[in-house]
C-alpha cells in the first residue's frame, strides 16, 4: 500500500471490490454456479444476468472507495 501512497484498508476494499466484480462475472466461480444449478440455468445464461448488478457496482463502488481514502487519509 505504500508503494502506491494509499492506507492498508483502502488497498484491501479495492481488492476485495475487484474480487467481487471478477467471481460475478465469471461463468466458472463458485457464487455463479451453484445459482445456476439452484435456478436450473446456464451458468452463462446465469452470468449475463448479473451484468446490470456489476455495472451498478462499478458506479457505486468508486464512491465508496472515493470516501474511504477521504476519510483515513484525511
Amino acid at each position: 500500500p505504500d508503494l502506491f501512497g494509499v492506507s492498508p484498508v483502502y488497498m484491501a476494499v479495492l481488492m476485495l471490490i475487484a474480487w467481487t466484480l471478477a467471481t460475478q462475472l465469471s461463468p466458472f466461480s463458485g457464487s455463479v454456479l451453484v445459482t445456476a444449478s439452484l435456478t436450473q440455468t446456464s451458468p452463462w445464461i446465469m452470468m449475463r444476468k448479473n451484468i446490470p448488478f456489476v455495472t451498478t457496482l462499478l458506479f457505486i463502488l468508486p464512491l465508496v472507495l472515493l470516501l474511504l481514502f477521504s476519510i483515513f487519509n484525511a
